[in-house]
């Protein structure tokens, strides 16, 4: 799954935009199959990426994947690589130079569902753009009482599927990992003294620990 014209990897977050519209705030991030959690982050809306095929050939501008003479007796081909002769090796071709272009890519991100997430406003800051109200005008600023303390939440009703460049996707930092149960094949020697005996044991097990959860789950410290 990748809808994005650039290497990325999608994650699942509930999203603060930027006042500066150049980055959003990402919270509650998961995978997409929700086994992994990642510390909030804030993540570029936009970038430059930086390309070199644009060729130029005394001042003027050459396109890829025509043929030109240039100063040799035949016409080569241009690539993006350069002038190649029909071997395909790169030809030394004077006056022949890469320009440097800049390209504009913006972040792509799509609507993932309706899902309530409250964020405290004593985490807020100056840089986040908070939606105060909905679209109807009703308040997304809610307030509960915690450890007889008032504590004053925002309220972000919809998930995002967001598909994080990998050079920024390299700096999240992961706190919360579930490990699936792993199912322990028994193999059938035909004896059925094995089979007796492995059902005794997990029934003398379940009689001696009823409430134990077979489930695994690794966690790493934050």
């Amino acid at each position: 799954m990748n809808n994005s014209n650039y290497k990325s990897v999608p994650v699942i977050a509930s999203v603060i935009g930027g006042k500066s519209r150049k980055s959003m705030y990402l919270t509650s991030i998961t995978s997409l199959d929700g086994k992994r959690i990642y510390r909030d982050a804030w993540v570029p809306t936009s970038w430059n990426t930086t390309t070199n095929t644009q060729w130029q050939y005394n001042g003027k501008n050459v396109y890829i994947s025509k043929y030109y003479k240039f100063d040799q007796p035949y016409s080569v081909l241009l690539t993006a690589s350069g002038a190649v002769d029909i071997h395909g090796r790169i030809l030394e071709i004077p006056n022949l130079v890469p320009v440097k272009t800049q390209q504009r890519v913006t972040i792509a991100w799509e609507f993932e569902s309706q899902s309530l997430h409250e964020f405290p406003i004593s985490r807020t800051s100056d840089a986040m753009l908070i939606e105060k109200w909905s679209l109807n005008d009703i308040s997304l600023i809610k307030s509960r009482l915690i450890d007889n303390r008032v504590v004053d939440f925002v309220q972000i009703t919809e998930r995002h599927i967001i598909y994080v460049p990998t050079w920024v996707f390299r700096n999240f930092n992961e706190i919360y990992v579930k490990h699936e149960p792993i199912d322990e094949l028994m193999t059938n020697d035909d004896s059925p003294i094995t089979i007796i005996e492995n059902t005794s044991i997990d029934s003398i097990q379940m009689s001696l620990f009823p409430d134990t959860n077979s489930d695994v789950y690794g966690h790493q410290e934050l």
